[in-house]
């Protein structure tokens, strides 16, 4: 079983890289099928075996979503930086909305998917920490996590925010006054 996620995890790279970074749709519902299916297993072994408790059921679901969510963000993250050269993205000092210059359409569309997906992974983990509070002793595990997503929330806003001011001063010369506002 490993053996065969390894090699479809190979295989979904190269069928990522081999389309410029970009996943073709047929893939990208297949992959959230699967990814799907295995957060609702996981969910659900954790539910009806008796070895495991309704938390710890709770707690695979939600690490296991945190985990699949987080990791597709990444990956669409490290796709950006990687053609920031041909197709840049700018933050506004609000974080939202973000923009990413097309350079195949010569055009900007809004391109919020990745941060919407981190800062949505940052707040089931505050959750998460909340729910551990109150469900088990010691509570400082929980608290321990609430704390740590806070934290991962501000700098998240912070670093995004400041490399979009960053960037688009940069290219503010080439930049239509009506796409600033």
């Amino acid at each position: 079983m490993i053996t065969f996620l390894i090699a479809y995890l190979i295989a979904q790279f190269v069928i990522f890289k081999k389309n410029d970074f970009n996943m073709p749709a047929v893939w990208s519902w297949i992959n959230g099928i699967l990814l799907g299916v295995v957060f609702i297993t996981i969910l659900a072994v954790g539910i009806h075996f008796p070895v495991f408790s309704s938390y710890t059921a709770i707690t695979m679901g939600v690490w296991a979503g945190v985990a699949i969510v987080g990791l597709c963000a990444l990956v669409l993250f490290a796709r950006d930086e990687s053609q920031h050269d041909k197709d840049p993205i700018f933050y506004s000092p609000w974080l939202l909305p973000i923009y990413k210059y097309k350079s195949s359409k010569n055009d900007i569309d809004t391109h919020k998917a990745p941060t919407l997906m981190l800062i949505s992974c940052c707040i089931a983990m505050l959750l998460w920490g909340i729910f551990t509070t109150v469900c088990i002793k010691p509570i400082w595990v929980g608290v321990c996590v609430t704390i740590v997503a806070e934290i991962a929330i501000i700098q998240l806003s912070i670093y995004l925010i400041y490399s979009g001011t960053a960037r688009r001063e940069g290219v503010e010369d080439f930049v239509d006054e009506g796409v600033v506002k």
